[in-house]
């Protein structure tokens, strides 16, 4: 397992991270709990340092269970949690950046986490309504009060960063990358040069490039994938188009659809880590290996089309 600086912190992490959205069993659909365990603790078996969650992830049911699988070596890893999506009993969601919620949202995942600091604590989305300077001002006071090692943020713009960035230190920005959806490139391109540390995640198309599912496969109930534009009727042609491509590099590496997606993103020099999800150890074995192996530059010519 490769492993690299956080940022510009002494912190050392994985360069893959296990993604967390999957086990809290909403987002894509039911997670089995049992699974869910073996798979983080695989994770950690195989030198994964990293793990990203969210408060929001099956709405603290992804906290929970990582602290469940993880036990005391939690305090031993690189725990990055986010905060910023609310909700409500009925399961509603809401964006907040305010400094309450932020308080609130982070006395929450401190207790389900089982922790006393959070290493890395990232905001989820903008809210269109909390100002850049009041949401990381009250930050930087947990930060002071040591209930936040790091600072980190998710789907946010190069304009969104430099507000940030104004008013204190960012660590690193996470935001959607793949073959598929390359739009973040500069933001990822301005965080690096921001001493940033850039996390990619959606690196499988929500499982599309795996080969698992087909042009007619169909999500119901809480999975995101029967509601993202990505994935929507309209956009289908190009993932596919694409997954051609990925099976054609599988056949003349010899590795799988999902190693070779993920080993296009571990290629790309705006990308410092890919953020995986896995349903089970097996899954964890698959693509977590995948760091240690670069793709042929044969290869890497054929994805880019």
């Amino acid at each position: 397992m490769k492993y690299i600086p956080l940022g510009s912190t002494d912190l050392q992490v994985s360069r893959w991270c296990f993604g967390c959205a999957t086990i809290g069993g909403y987002d894509y659909g039911p997670a089995d709990d049992a699974e869910s365990i073996a798979a983080v603790r695989r994770a950690v078996d195989l030198g994964v340092t990293f793990f990203d969650t969210a408060d929001v992830y099956g709405f603290g049911r992804a906290e929970r269970i990582l602290r469940e699988a993880l036990g005391p070596r939690i305090r031993d890893l690189v725990i990055a949690t986010k905060f910023g999506v609310g909700w409500t009993v009925e399961g509603k969601t809401y964006r907040d950046l305010s400094p309450a919620h932020l308080r609130a949202a982070l006395e929450g995942s401190l207790t389900r986490l089982g922790l006393e600091t959070i290493p890395l604590y990232q905001i989820h989305w903008p809210d269109s309504r909390t100002s850049w300077e009041d949401c990381m001002a009250e930050l930087q006071n947990c930060q002071a009060e040591g209930k936040i090692r790091h600072i980190g943020a998710c789907n946010l713009s190069i304009d969104n960063l430099q507000a940030c960035l104004g008013v204190g230190r960012l660590e690193s920005l996470q935001v959607p990358f793949s073959l598929a959806e390359q739009q973040h490139r500069p933001a990822l391109e301005y965080a690096v040069s921001s001493q940033m540390t850039t996390l990619g995640y959606n690196i499988l198309a929500h499982g599309f490039f795996t080969g698992k599912f087909g042009s007619q496969s169909t999500f119901s109930g809480t999975d995101l994938r029967g509601r993202i534009p990505l994935l929507t009727e309209g956009n289908r042609g190009r993932v596919f188009a694409l997954l051609e491509r990925i099976r054609a590099a599988s056949t003349i590496t010899g590795l799988t659809p999902a190693q070779v997606a993920i080993g296009w993103a571990l290629a790309q020099s705006a990308l410092n880590v890919v953020l995986v999800g896995a349903r089970s150890a097996q899954q964890v074995e698959e693509s977590a290996g995948q760091v240690d192996t670069a793709l042929s530059a044969e290869a890497l010519t054929l994805l880019d089309g």
